[in-house]
C-alpha cells in the first residue's frame, strides 16, 4: 500500500468513526424525544450557534509497525454559505479542515414555508450519516415536474419533488413531494 492509498484508508476509517460517533448521538437523541431523556445535543442544534466536537483515537497496524491515530473532530453549522440568499450548510471535518461529511440544503428549499417535511434534528443527522456513509456531500434541493392532464383544454398539474442526492446528482433518499 503506498503512501496514498494509506492516506485514503485512514480517512475511510475516520469516517466510520465519526459515523458511530454521531449515530450515538441521533439515537441518543431519538431517546430524548421518546422518552423524555436528556438530549445529547447541544442547545440550538441544529440551528444556531452550536459546536459539537469529538476526539478519536486508534492505534492502526501497518506492517510491522503500529501507528496511533488522534483525530480532533468537529460538527458545525455554518448557516449561509455565501450569504443572504445562498444554501446552509452543517460540515464534519478534522480540525486539519479535511472534510469528511457535508449536509447543504438549497436556498429555496431551507426557504419554503410548506416543506412536506421538517427541517430538524433527526434530519440533519441522519443526511450527515449518510454523508459520511456514501463518502460525499449531500444536497437537498427540489425539483419541479408535471403531469399533463388527460383531459384536453386543461392546465397540466404540476409538482416539486425534494430530494437528496450527492454532489455527482445520484439520487440517495426522495423526501417527498408537493403538488403546486
Amino acid at each position: 500500500m503506498n503512501s496514498a492509498q494509506y492516506a485514503i484508508a485512514i480517512t475511510n476509517e475516520l469516517r466510520d468513526r465519526v459515523h458511530d460517533w454521531l449515530d450515538g448521538l441521533r439515537i441518543g437523541h431519538m431517546l430524548h424525544l421518546s422518552l423524555n431523556l436528556p438530549s445529547p445535543l447541544p442547545v440550538g442544534f441544529p440551528f444556531g450557534a452550536f459546536y459539537l466536537s469529538e476526539t478519536l483515537e486508534w492505534i492502526h497496524e501497518y506492517g510491522a509497525e503500529q501507528l496511533r491515530h488522534i483525530h480532533a473532530i468537529s460538527f458545525v453549522f455554518q448557516g449561509r454559505t455565501n450569504g443572504p440568499g445562498s444554501s446552509v450548510a452543517w460540515r464534519v471535518a478534522t480540525t486539519g479542515e479535511i472534510d469528511l461529511g457535508v449536509f447543504e440544503i438549497a436556498a429555496g428549499v431551507h426557504d419554503d414555508t410548506a416543506l412536506p417535511f421538517s427541517i430538524d434534528s433527526a434530519l440533519v443527522l441522519e443526511a450527515t450519516l449518510a454523508s459520511l456513509q456514501l463518502r460525499a456531500p449531500l444536497h437537498l434541493s427540489s425539483q419541479v415536474g408535471s403531469v399533463p392532464n388527460v383531459q384536453p383544454n386543461t392546465v397540466p398539474h404540476s409538482f416539486r419533488d425534494f430530494e437528496l442526492r450527492t454532489a455527482g446528482g445520484t439520487l440517495v433518499c426522495h423526501l417527498g413531494r408537493r403538488w403546486d
